[in-house]
């Protein structure tokens, strides 16, 4: 079925849809909190993916990533002809539609028959790129944009990419502009735009937002999980330092090990 024909399709059972399970899908520009989202989400109690990335100096918390999707993600900007920091067109994107159609509707229908019942969803901020691609195989979508101020993303890309800011600032710009472009182009879809510095300010108040959004049915201690997540600064900061100064002391060690001077110990 043309992917044209399957939104046709969607629309005509809207109504039907609300009762099947939410697919939700994070959108936003790097550096701008989907990581912190997508892991509040996942103590919500929604499948966030499998094969997620593990922690690291950049995201300490974790990136919570579906490294399906994300795969798909790159595969897709690389055949347009671009990268996540060296963005294709939009059209040179949705000519990929075509020559890509079975593995994107594949990956969905493998995602939503994994998850059965439950509320699934994924984060990758290139989906910011690529996502009317998959819109024709969702059936229930909720969007929720993470939006981030401007100079802070920068401010992180240069940390962590060495990228300068004239160019941090045009790729932010490009992100906004595809999200907003597909927004316009499909009123249809529930939104929550959410403020990364308000999500750390108010976190039990975003994170009711979100619930009351999503209408899902959680207990106490998923919301404390939520909440205990959404870390202030300092604490971020203090968990970067602890996982920078672990690789940098088992780098020694695993050197050791590699050619054999240190031998693992037997279990």
């Amino acid at each position: 079925m043309a992917g044209s024909q399957v939104f046709l399709k969607f629309q005509e059972n809207k109504h039907m849809n609300e009762k099947l399970p939410k697919e939700i899908i994070i959108l936003g520009m790097h550096r701008s909190g989907t990581s912190m989202l997508s892991g509040m989400l996942d103590r919500l109690g929604i499948a966030m993916g499998e094969d997620q990335p593990g922690r690291q100096v950049s995201n300490p918390m974790g990136h919570f990533e579906d490294g399906d999707l994300l795969s798909l993600n790159e595969l897709i900007l690389s055949q347009a002809g671009g990268s996540w920091d060296n963005p294709p067109t939009a059209a040179q994107i949705q000519n990929q539609a075509a020559p890509l159609d079975d593995r994107i509707q594949k990956i969905i229908l493998d995602k939503r028959h994994a998850n059965q019942d439950q509320h699934w969803g994924w984060k990758d901020p290139r989906t910011s790129l690529t996502i009317k691609l998959y819109l024709p195989y969702l059936r229930n979508p909720y969007i929720i944009w993470s939006q981030r101020d401007p100079d802070s993303i920068s401010n992180s890309l240069r940390i962590r990419n060495k990228m300068p800011e004239h160019e941090a600032n045009k790729l932010t710009e490009h992100y906004q502009r595809q999200i907003i472009d597909f927004l316009r182009d499909h009123p249809e879809l529930p939104v929550l735009r959410i403020s990364y510095q308000e999500m750390i300010d108010q976190p039990e108040f975003w994170i009711s937002k979100v619930v009351n959004f999503l209408d899902l049915d959680v207990d106490e201690a998923q919301l404390l999980k939520a909440a205990e997540f959404i870390l202030p600064q300092d604490d971020i900061k203090r968990e970067r330092k602890i996982l920078w100064w672990n690789s940098v002391l088992l780098l020694p060690i695993r050197a050791l090990r590699k050619f054999g001077v240190i031998k693992k110990k037997q279990s």
